[in-house]
C-alpha cells in the first residue's frame, strides 16, 4: 500500500494570520498619513477656508462678520462679472480652435515622419521647459508695435497689428503665446498615444495601398480619439483657469478685454481687499470647475475600461 505524504503542519495559527494582515494594514497607514496631513493642509483646508468666508465679511482687521448670502449677490450683481464670464468663454473658444487641434497636427506630422523624429520631439517640448515669466517677457516684446511680429508681418505688406493695445485682437494674442507655451507638452501625450497603434496596422494599409490622408483618418485619429476626448476636457479645465499670461502681460486690459473670472477674483482680493466676494466668486468657480473635472474622471475611467 502505497503511502502519501502528509499535508505539511500550518505552523502560522488564524491569530497569527489577522496579526500579520493588521501589521500591513497599519504600516500602509502610516505611510499614508504624510501625504493625506500634506492635502489636508494645503489642499482641503484653504478649501474649506475659502467657502467659509464666502458667507462673511472679512477684511483682515475687524472680526470676521456673518453676512449670509451678501458677498453672492454682490458678485452676481457685478457688470464686470458678465465681462469676466463673456472673456473666459472667448479664451476657451479660441483655445479649442488653436491650442487643441496644433498639438494633434504635430503628433501627426511627427509621427508621419520617417526620420529625424527624436530631434522633433525635443524642439516641440522646449517651450514647456520654460519659465513663464521668460515666456510672457519674450512675447510681451515681440508684441510691442515695432516688435518682431510686426516687423516680420511688414514685410508681407501687413502694418501695425496692435497686438495687446487692442480690445479686438488682445484675448487672440494671449491665446497665441499660451499656445505656443503649451502645445508641446500635449503633443508628446498624442506621440505616446500614437505609439500604442501597431506599425503593423500602418504596414498593412501601405500594402493596400492607403495613402498618408487615409492612414491619418482611418487609422491614426481613431487610435488615439480616447486620448482627444480626456485631453479636450483638461482643455476646457485649464483654458477657465486663465490668469498668468493676462496677470503679466496685459493687466486685465485693455478696458477689461482680457480679465477672466479668476483675474476677477484677484482683483477682489488684492486690488478691493473685498475677501468676502473674491471667496463667493471663488467657489462658484470650483463648483463649476468641479464639474468638468467630474466629466473628466468619468471618460477616464470609461478609456480604462475599454
Amino acid at each position: 500500500m502505497e503511502m502519501r505524504p502528509s499535508a505539511p503542519y500550518d505552523t502560522v495559527g488564524p491569530f497569527k494570520r489577522r496579526l500579520q494582515r493588521s501589521r500591513k494594514k497599519i504600516l500602509a497607514l502610516l505611510f499614508l498619513i504624510p501625504a493625506v496631513a500634506i492635502f489636508g493642509i494645503f489642499l482641503w483646508y484653504p478649501i474649506y477656508l475659502g467657502i467659509k468666508i464666502g458667507f462673511v465679511n472679512y477684511d483682515l482687521v475687524k472680526d470676521p462678520v456673518f453676512v449670509g448670502m451678501d458677498n453672492y449677490k454682490t458678485v452676481l450683481n457685478d457688470p464686470l462679472l458678465g465681462k469676466a464670464i463673456w472673456n473666459t468663454t472667448k479664451y476657451m473658444a479660441y483655445g479649442l480652435v488653436i491650442g487643441y487641434f496644433l498639438p494633434i497636427l504635430v503628433a501627426v506630422w511627427i509621427a508621419e515622419m520617417r526620420r529625424y523624429q527624436n530631434f522633433f520631439r525635443m524642439a516641440v517640448y522646449i517651450p514647456a521647459v520654460l519659465p513663464g515669466i521668460a515666456i510672457y517677457t519674450l512675447w510681451r516684446w515681440m508684441y510691442e508695435p515695432q516688435g518682431l511680429l510686426n516687423t516680420w508681418l511688414g514685410y508681407i505688406g501687413i502694418h501695425g497689428i496692435p497686438w495687446i493695445t487692442s480690445g479686438t485682437w488682445s484675448m487672440f494674442s494671449m491665446v497665441l503665446m499660451d499656445t505656443w507655451a503649451g502645445f508641446g507638452s500635449t503633443a508628446i501625450l498624442y506621440i505616446a498615444a500614437l505609439g500604442a497603434i501597431s506599425e503593423e496596422t500602418y504596414e498593412a494599409a501601405e500594402i493596400d495601398g492607403a495613402g498618408v490622408w487615409k492612414r491619418i483618418f482611418h487609422i491614426t485619429i481613431p487610435g488615439m480619439k480616447n486620448v482627444m476626448l480626456v485631453l479636450l476636457v483638461l482643455q476646457l479645465i485649464g483654458s477657465a483657469q486663465a490668469f498668468q499670461s493676462m496677470f503679466v502681460v496685459t493687466e486685465g486690459g485693455p478696458n477689461n478685454s482680457t480679465l477672466t473670472v479668476l483675474y476677477l477674483i484677484y482683483r477682489y482680493a488684492f486690488v478691493y481687499f473685498k475677501f468676502g466676494p473674491a471667496a463667493a466668486l471663488g467657489t462658484l468657480f470650483f463648483i463649476t470647475l468641479a464639474s468638468l473635472s467630474a466629466i473628466y474622471m468619468l471618460l477616464n475611467r470609461k478609456q480604462e475600461g475599454l
